[in-house]
C-alpha cells in the first residue's frame, strides 16, 4: 500500500508538466508556474494551519514542534539557508520539467529525470551513509542504460 504513494507521485509531476506546458504555451510558463506557487502556498498553509490547530490528527514528522524555530537555531541543527534549497528545487521542477517537455518529449524527460534520481540517491548513500550494496549500484547502471536507450531513440 505505501508503494501507491511514490505510483501517485509519479503521476502527479508528470501530469503536472505536461499541464503546466500547455497552460504555458496559453499564457506563458512564468504565468503558470506562479498559478502553481499560488496553489502550493495555499495548500502548504491549510496542512501548516491544520497541524498547529488538530495535531493529533497528523502523524509526528507533519506536526509543528512547540518551539520550532529554537531547534531550528539549536547548534548542530540545520543552518537557516539550509531551509530554502527545497523550495528553490520545487521551483526548477515545476518550471524546468515543461521546458524539456517542450524540448525534448514528456518519456525522454521522465526517464532522464527519475534516472538522475537514482544516481543522485545512490550517490548520496554512498557517500553520506557509507553504504555500498552491490545490487544497487547494478539497479541503478541497468536504470542508467534504460534511460540511454528511451533518450536516444
Amino acid at each position: 500500500m505505501i508503494y501507491a504513494i511514490p505510483v501517485i507521485l509519479g503521476i502527479a509531476v508528470v501530469l503536472q508538466g505536461i499541464l503546466n506546458r500547455k497552460i504555458g504555451g496559453a499564457i506563458g510558463l512564468s504565468s503558470a508556474v506562479f498559478i502553481n506557487a499560488l496553489v502550493f502556498l495555499a495548500l502548504s498553509a491549510g496542512i501548516l494551519l491544520a497541524s498547529y490547530m488538530k495535531p493529533q490528527l497528523f502523524p509526528d514528522f507533519l506536526r509543528v514542534p512547540e518551539t520550532p524555530w529554537k531547534n531550528a537555531l539549536e547548534p548542530g541543527g540545520a543552518s537557516l539557508w539550509l531551509y530554502w534549497i527545497p523550495g528553490f528545487c520545487g521551483f526548477l521542477l515545476v518550471l524546468g520539467v515543461p521546458f524539456a517537455i517542450q524540448s525534448i518529449g514528456p518519456s525522454k524527460t521522465f526517464v532522464v529525470l527519475v534516472s538522475a534520481q537514482i544516481a543522485f540517491s545512490v550517490l548520496l548513500e554512498l557517500v553520506i551513509q557509507s553504504q555500498w550494496n552491490p545490487w544497487k549500484l547494478l539497479g541503478a547502471a541497468l536504470a542508467m542504460a534504460g534511460a540511454y536507450l528511451v533518450a536516444a531513440n
